[in-house]
């Protein structure tokens, strides 16, 4: 749905990866407060608001249209700016219906505690929590950036530490918000995790007519 690079730059522009800008919306509506070293220029502001733009066209059809709209994670220096805009939206489109999901990486140490902090944060402002759980894509980039830029890796130290993180945090939003309706996109790479789910869920019964899976394809991302 999203042009790759055209969105990325506009998410370049929105927070620079060199500086500490932070832009918030107003709890009024879409009104901006701009504070931080860093401030953006007036090109920036537009193009962050003609990507705000083009990111409600699609959620307002896929409202419209009762889909799921996926908005994809990327690299730990781009996410702050994606996280803002995805729950901005959910705010606005999740109110009965789960429209938005955000993707988590759980190879990131900190994807368990995002994970429950989002969910508190939708409980909280009364709508609903939807998530695509994926291990992540960026490893290799990701760690040799921390170690050229002088900080601890974000990337979990092993494998297993994944698959933990990964684990545990699909275990909470399974038990937090159960039934065939649960709003998180599993792509099922390994056994245990497409057997997680199936367990969490109880003794087999037959799901109702309407019911949809959590387990999806995710093409082209056998390592996530």
């Amino acid at each position: 749905l999203f042009n790759r690079f055209s969105f990325g730059c506009a998410l370049v522009c929105f927070f620079k990866a060199e500086t500490a800008c932070e832009v918030l919306y107003g709890l009024g509506g879409s009104e901006m407060c701009i504070r931080g070293r860093g401030a953006l220029t007036p090109k920036e502001v537009e193009l962050m608001r003609a990507m705000h733009g083009r990111l409600r066209t699609l959620a307002e059809l896929a409202r419209s249209l009762e889909v799921r709209l996926m908005v994809d994670a990327e690299q730990t220096y781009f996410q702050p700016a994606i996280d803002h805009m995805v729950l901005h939206l959910q705010r606005e489109y999740n109110a009965s219906f789960p429209t938005i999901f955000n993707t988590y990486q759980c190879y990131l140490k900190d994807s368990e505690e995002r994970v429950r902090d989002d969910m508190e944060r939708a409980r909280r402002g009364g709508y609903r929590f939807a998530a695509k759980l994926v291990r992540g894509a960026y490893m290799v980039a990701e760690r040799a950036r921390a170690a050229e830029k002088g900080y601890s890796s974000p990337i979990q130290d092993t494998l297993e530490d994944t698959h933990e993180a990964y684990h545990a945090s699909l275990r909470h939003v399974l038990r937090a918000l159960p039934g065939p309706a649960c709003p998180v996109m599993i792509p099922p790479h390994n056994q245990a995790t497409v057997e997680l789910p199936i367990h969490e869920s109880g003794p087999p019964r037959p799901p109702p007519p309407t019911a949809r899976g959590p387990l999806g394809p995710a093409a082209g991302a056998g390592h996530a």
